[in-house]
C-alpha cells in the first residue's frame, strides 16, 4: 500500500533539494548564516489535484536561547548539543494531508543551522511524538504513541514510548554542522548566495 503522506513528504523533500542544488552550486562562498538576511516570517503553500489537497505552512524566528532550555528533551545517557549563543532558530513547519495535520518545530543554531532538536507532532487516530535530540556524533531518538484508552491524555502520560541512539557517520573535511531538512528554509533565506559560484554546504 501506498502512504500518501510518505509520497507528500518525500514531494516536499525533493523539491526543497531541487532549488537548493539551483541555488548552491560551485564552489567558494563562505561566511555565517545571516538572520537579517529572512525576508519573511511566514509561507503558505497550497496543492490540489483533483479530489485531493495539500497545505504546509513555514514560519521561523529567532528567539532567546533562555527561552528554548525547558523544550531540550533531556536523553538518559546522551549528551545533547546546547545553544552556542544568545539566540535560536525557531522553526516550524505546519502540513495538513488528507485529514492528517502534523506540526514539526526545529530549534537550530542562527549561524550554522546545526540543529539542536526538532519535534514532529500528529494528532488523531495516530496521534504520536518524536523527538530528535542531536549531539556531537549521534542523534537520540524519542518516540511516544498513547495506548488505548491514552489519546486524551497530554503527551507526557502517554505509555507507549522508546529511545533509540543513531550514530552520525564521520564528517567529511569541510563539513558543515549536521542538520534537518526543515532547516533547508533557514538556509534558503539567509545564506551568503549572491553570486554565481556561492556555496554553502548542510549536513543533513
Amino acid at each position: 500500500r501506498r502512504d500518501p503522506t510518505r509520497a507528500w513528504r518525500w514531494l516536499a523533500a525533493g523539491g526543497l533539494a531541487a532549488l537548493l542544488a539551483a541555488t548552491a552550486v560551485g564552489e567558494g562562498g563562505g561566511g555565517e548564516l545571516d538572520p537579517g538576511r529572512l525576508r519573511w516570517s511566514e509561507l503558505h503553500y497550497r496543492a490540489r489535484k483533483l479530489l485531493f489537497s495539500a497545505e504546509v505552512r513555514v514560519r521561523a524566528e529567532t528567539v532567546a536561547a533562555a527561552a528554548t532550555a525547558s523544550r531540550l528533551e533531556a536523553v538518559p545517557g546522551h549528551d545533547g548539543l546546547s545553544p552556542g549563543g544568545g539566540q535560536v532558530v525557531r522553526l516550524e513547519l505546519e502540513s495538513s494531508l488528507l485529514g492528517r495535520r502534523t506540526l514539526t518545530t526545529a530549534l537550530l543554531e542562527p549561524g550554522s543551522a546545526a540543529a539542536l532538536q526538532t519535534e514532529t507532532r500528529e494528532g488523531g487516530r495516530r496521534a504520536r511524538l518524536k523527538t530528535q535530540r542531536f549531539g556531537g556524533s549521534d542523534v537520540a531518538i524519542a518516540r511516544r504513541r498513547p495506548a488505548e484508552g491514552e489519546a486524551t491524555l497530554p503527551e507526557e502520560h502517554w505509555s507507549r514510548r522508546s529511545i533509540e541512539v543513531v550514530a552520525l557517520p564521520p564528517p567529511a573535511d569541510g563539513a558543515a554542522a549536521v542538520s534537518d531538512p526543515v532547516a533547508l528554509f533557514w538556509v534558503l533565506a539567509t545564506a551568503p548566495l549572491e553570486r554565481v559560484g556561492d556555496r554553502w554546504q548542510v549536513r543533513l
